[in-house]
């Protein structure tokens, strides 16, 4: 018999969709938790909504893509506060 094995479910998330349901769902200064990051989309969306995050991550590839999309969107929105 074959059977498929799904190990995960990739989610793609929109990021202005994304930015929209932080900003209606939560304050300025509050912590967004996502138990499985992937490639750090809410992650960015709460860092431009100016709200903490905390992202969780087994694949190390997703891992890393994530950080760095975190850090570029870091810099951006503290260039954007001081423009």
């Amino acid at each position: 018999k074959n059977y498929l094995i799904m190990n995960f479910l990739a989610v793609q998330k929109n990021l202005e969709l994304m930015e929209e349901l932080i900003l209606i769902h939560t304050k300025k200064d509050d912590l967004i938790l996502d138990p499985f990051m992937g490639s750090g989309s809410t992650g960015v969306a709460a860092v431009m909504a100016n709200r903490y995050f905390i992202g969780i991550e087994k694949d190390e590839n997703y891992f890393e893509i994530a950080k760095n999309r975190l850090e570029k969107a870091s810099t951006q929105n503290c260039l954007n506060l001081y423009t």
